[in-house]
């Protein structure tokens, strides 16, 4: 197939007034600004500090970081406040197109790293349990009462931790083979 080849002009900044001044907006979120965003976004709602103030900083670095790559406004920690409070902010998203379109991408990215988190937390606690029952056997090894009630109360020990990983994780302990499926029956030759 031949390419076709033409130039697409890129989306211009608008003016906006506000009060005596005149800002410039771009009507969209480049797509590497997104990316830098976002990456920003979820460095500061998952870090290490508390869950409120992760929130804010992210939600701010949302603020600032749009407007410095969509504005010509100068953005200082004096005056992002005043941006906020006065309705600018408000005025400048409502020009941005593709705003909405970022802040859902943005809570499906947020909502798929808690998930991630969960799980990870989830499965790392369940291992760290078996982790240590193992290490418990092995250094009890030596004190193994291998009578038939002895081995009957160690194997039920372990039936009872495998039920506790597969409660968590179904499918985790058990191994099934894929059955080879049915070959099609060709139609005949008349």
């Amino acid at each position: 197939m031949d390419k076709v080849e033409f130039a697409i002009e890129s989306r211009k900044e608008m003016e906006v007034g506000f009060g005596d001044k005149k800002i410039m907006v771009l009507p969209y979120i480049p797509q590497s600004s997104k990316l830098n965003l976002a990456q920003q976004y979820i460095e500061f709602m998952f870090g290490n500090q508390d869950m409120t103030s992760g929130y804010y900083q992210a939600e701010w670095a949302i603020i600032v970081g749009i407007l410095t790559d969509c504005t010509n406004i100068n953005v200082t920690e004096n005056n992002i406040d005043n941006i906020i409070s006065s309705g600018l902010w408000d005025a400048i998203k409502s020009k941005i197109e593709n705003y909405q379109e970022f802040r859902n991408d943005l809570r499906l990215v947020a909502k798929n790293k808690a998930d991630q988190i969960a799980l990870d937390k989830s499965f790392g606690q369940a291992l760290d349990k078996i982790s240590n029952k193992v290490i418990e056997f092995l250094d009890n090894i030596g004190k193994v009462d291998l009578s038939a009630d002895g081995i009957k109360k160690l194997t039920d020990q372990l039936s009872s931790s495998i039920k506790e990983v597969e409660d968590k994780f179904p499918g985790a302990t058990t191994h099934e083979a894929r059955k080879p499926r049915k070959k099609k029956e060709e139609p005949k030759a008349d």
